[in-house]
């Protein structure tokens, strides 16, 4: 009864040493090492929950290249030094059968066939068709791990995983072109000098984390790494001293389906709005977003172009409405003054061809009068 529990409770090399192997196996589930004729008391002894060799023991593998090699890759994951509560855990072989004990003691991205967490970078990592790169963690972790009991998800890389490397595209063109959709961008291009468009593509998390050290941040895909407005137009006050565009405070769009998340914008546009109604999203694709403005700023942020263009209007109204009675209220005057010369001209003796000359001075006058009331006022926009 004692040789039993000892053999119990063997390590797997312990088990199958020796001669060890033609008598017993190791169960990965239940750590056991057991009789050769208990194998179906093994709960998943049909998949790869079964050792019968000491050769591939994952336990005794004290470096990633002998765990996840030979034999052993198929069993064993390797999971890589790291800190966990403050105390430096060292790397360590385990079975990749045993989620209950990796999750236990494990607490960070175990490597499975490749020595993903040995890559220093994106560019690295994603050369390895095993590995993908966690923009979050800033860490190269197995693409598997996504769809696997473990590790826990706190160590998992919940931001979504990628071989695109937002870091190594050094134009915002290039930058765009990877952006992903408008609505879970990847990369996004952090424009650190607006006079010459100098930056650099970041992750969009980054970008947008980083805010407040780049002078503007493109979100809007390859058709606005030039467009000057947008770039430069962050704020309605700085969108308004750059001449041809216009501050939409407020936008509604109509497209169906994800739409942008965006609230606000400077664009190219005038008193009447916006120049165009449509986003047009370009990455590797293009993507047409057309939205309506609610409210938009013209000329100055203190009213909106709608309150502006009214007052503009109900200025213009005053000032015609002013000239107008101005000049009726003058053509009035001439008239009495006029009819008061003639009838004081009746009352003396004068010649029919005074008379005449007179009507005709007056006739004169009148037209004269008109003809400057209806030249051509000009307009400044």
């Amino acid at each position: 009864k004692f040789l039993f529990i000892y053999v119990l409770n063997a390590a797997c090399e312990d088990c199958l040493s020796g001669d060890g192997f033609t008598k017993n196996f190791w169960c990965v589930t239940t750590q056991q090492c057991l009789p050769l004729a208990q194998i179906d008391s093994c709960p998943n002894h049909e998949s790869h929950d079964l050792v019968l060799n000491a050769s591939v023991c994952c336990s005794g593998r004290n470096s990633e290249e002998n765990c996840l090699s030979g034999e052993t890759i198929s069993f064993c994951l390797w999971c890589p030094k790291h800190t966990f509560d403050g105390v430096e855990e060292q790397g360590k072989c385990m079975y990749s059968d045993d989620s209950q004990n990796i999750n236990a003691n494990c607490h960070t991205n175990p490597d499975i066939t490749s020595y993903c967490s040995t890559y220093p970078d994106c560019a690295s990592c994603a050369a390895d068709v095993v590995c993908a790169w966690c923009p979050k963690m800033g860490r190269c972790v197995t693409a598997i791990l996504e769809d696997m009991p473990f590790p826990l998800d706190e160590y998992k890389c919940t931001d979504g995983q990628t071989k695109i490397c937002c870091e190594s595209y050094k134009d915002c063109s290039t930058c765009s072109q990877y952006s992903g959709t408008i609505s879970a961008q990847i990369c996004t291009w952090c424009m650190e000098n607006v006079h010459d468009g100098s930056g650099k593509c970041m992750t969009h998390d980054q970008a947008v984390a980083n805010k407040k050290n780049c002078s503007a941040i493109n979100e809007l895909g390859k058709k606005y790494c030039d467009n000057s407005c947008y770039l430069k137009g962050a704020s309605c006050d700085s969108c308004l001293t750059q001449a041809g565009c216009i501050w939409i405070a407020e936008m509604e769009f109509t497209t169906e389906g994800t739409i942008p998340p965006i609230k606000s914008m400077c664009a190219k546009g005038n008193g009447a709005g916006p120049a165009e109604n449509t986003i047009n999203y370009e990455t590797t694709m293009t993507m047409p977003y057309t939205f309506k403005v609610t409210t938009y700023n013209y000329l100055t942020c203190s009213m909106s172009a709608t309150a502006l263009n009214t007052l503009i209007i109900t200025l213009v109204c005053v000032v015609a409405a002013a000239v107008i009675i101005s000049y009726v209220g003058v053509i009035i005057y001439k008239k009495v003054r006029y009819n008061k010369l003639l009838r004081e001209a009746a009352k003396k003796e004068v010649t029919e061809e005074d008379k005449k000359l007179l009507q005709q001075k007056q006739e004169e006058f009148d037209i004269e009068d008109f003809m400057i009331t209806i030249q051509a006022i000009p307009w400044t926009d």
